[in-house]
């Protein structure tokens, strides 16, 4: 009898033994596995809501783009359609289009680049890829098909004619897009600074220096302190739904409103005209519903990074908005 519970008191110490060193080992496993994690983030502005796969690993980018792969490579989808790979997550975690077609971070004006950027901010849900560029489910459904596609063997033309109510952006606005999010000029760090600088009186002629830029005067344009005002997220667009830009010098022109504009393919167009140093832009045409709104104009440099920021420009019912800007 003494026999015979000392066998069974010795399998249960055994049996609770082997437990608790399978209970370590599980716990090890995964500390280690989940060290050995590979995190990036897919930019364009913070792309979220595309399809990422790497190796038994599927899942979809945050809204602020991130994705977790315990293996690389890591495959990135919009449907059925193969955005491309990459094999390594670059240094600063962030994946830029540049990185997926396997060119260098500058050549923003790639072919392959482009293309890819274009689908990006073209299917973004509300429009607005300077405040972050999000792929809804049903985006990536309406792209689900039986055959995997690669983005390279894709027309973006062939895919408009299929779906007729995507608006392609246009590739000058598509390459200063990427140029500001390559450059870090975000909207969520443009947050973090203090007051903007501008110069700009109402009417149809509305310009002067103000005076209160010395440091920009002087030739000093990396100034850090100039944002967009806090509510002036909206890009202005024309009739055909497209946010409009213009150019003079070397300089990028955007035009911001407080208000999202309805595209109403009737409305006609009100000109704005920009001039930097007395040197005039074209007329960038925007809907006429802008008319009786405030606006504000944004200049930015070769390398995307914000210059100068007009004041409220309340658009009036005028044949031409003229704004100057003075350096």
């Amino acid at each position: 009898m003494q026999k015979q519970q000392l066998l069974k008191l010795l399998s249960i110490s055994l049996l609770l033994t082997a437990c608790g060193s399978n209970s370590s080992n599980t716990t090890d496993s995964n500390t280690n596995s989940n060290s050995d994690n590979k995190v990036g983030y897919l930019i364009d502005s913070a792309v979220g809501g595309v399809e990422y796969r790497c190796g038994a690993e599927i899942g979809i980018t945050g809204d602020d783009g991130k994705f977790v792969c315990p293996t690389l490579p890591v495959s990135f989808y919009i449907g059925s359609i193969k955005l491309g790979s990459i094999v390594n997550i670059p240094n600063d975690n962030k994946v830029f289009p540049q990185d997926i077609v396997g060119v260098d971070r500058d050549k923003v004006e790639d072919d392959g680049v482009v293309k890819l950027a274009t689908l990006l901010q073209s299917l973004d849900s509300d429009g607005k890829a300077e405040n972050g560029i999000t792929i809804s489910s049903d985006t990536r459904e309406r792209f689900v098909d039986d055959v995997e596609t690669l983005l390279e063997e894709v027309e973006l033309a062939e895919l408009q004619e299929l779906h007729p109510d995507i608006k392609l952006i246009e590739q000058n606005a598509v390459v200063s897009h990427l140029s500001f999010s390559l450059n870090g000029v975000t909207e969520e760090n443009q947050d973090e600074n203090t007051d903007a600088h501008g110069d700009s009186t109402l009417g149809e002629t509305i310009g002067g220096d103000n005076g209160d830029d010395d440091d920009t005067a002087s030739g000093d344009t990396s100034r850090s302190d100039i944002k967009l005002p806090s509510t002036y997220t909206h890009q202005a667009i024309n009739n055909q739904g497209v946010a409009v830009e213009g150019s003079v010098k070397n300089y990028t022109i955007r035009i911001y409103s407080d208000s999202q504009e309805i595209v109403n393919a009737q409305s006609l167009h009100q000109g704005v005209v920009v001039k930097v140093n007395g040197e005039a832009s074209e007329n960038i045409a925007i809907q006429a519903t802008y008319i009786d709104k405030k606006i504000v104009v944004a200049l930015y440099d070769q390398s995307g990074q914000l210059i100068k920021v007009s004041d409220e420009i309340l658009v009036t019912d005028v044949p031409v908005v003229i704004v100057e800007l003075n350096l």
